[in-house]
């Protein structure tokens, strides 16, 4: 089951990962344990230890003393760095399939025309979608003129490749 790592909406129940360690404005993390709040742990990833007042993930930065400011941890990191079931949900940002082609914009008609120019998750790019909901993963049309389509593959959500996530 796919379960968001804020599923309160405050971040409380998101487990800090090392993907996530630095400020919406890019700022490093300071360590936790250099903080009033050691409790969140011995390391610098974005965490929500004081839910009560913070409304997400945050951190201390290494400027002027007891300066935070929030993280840039999505809501749902799945569907985004990886898929679930058949990748409908899948929202990330792969634009070269398996086969290593580059994929068509889904507002192109070059090389090939189709017509995918809207839909879940559609728009003006080019990332791997699964838009009717009826291939395996998640796909794209391609910019080479003789392969039509193939399948992009950002992996599987899973615990092993993204310690964060909660099967």
């Amino acid at each position: 089951a796919v379960v968001s790592t804020q599923s309160t909406g405050r971040g409380e129940e998101y487990v800090p990962s090392r993907f996530y360690n630095s400020t919406i404005s890019g700022h490093g993390c300071k360590n936790w344990m250099d903080t009033q709040f050691p409790n969140a742990g011995d390391h610098t990833y974005c965490a929500n230890p004081d839910p009560e007042h913070k409304s997400k993930p945050w951190c201390y930065t290494h400027g002027q003393e007891e300066q935070w400011e929030y993280c840039s941890v999505p809501k749902c990191v799945w569907d985004f760095e990886c898929y679930t079931g058949n990748g409908y949900e899948y929202r990330g940002t792969l634009a070269r399939t398996e086969q290593g082609y580059t994929c068509q914009s889904w507002q192109s008609d070059f090389p090939h025309p189709h017509g995918w120019h809207s839909g879940p998750g559609i728009g003006h790019h080019n990332f791997g979608r699964n838009p009717g909901n009826s291939e395996r993963a998640p796909w794209c049309f391609t910019t080479n003129l003789f392969h039509r389509w193939d399948y992009v593959n950002p992996g599987r959500c899973s615990r092993d490749k993204f310690p964060f996530y909660r099967e």
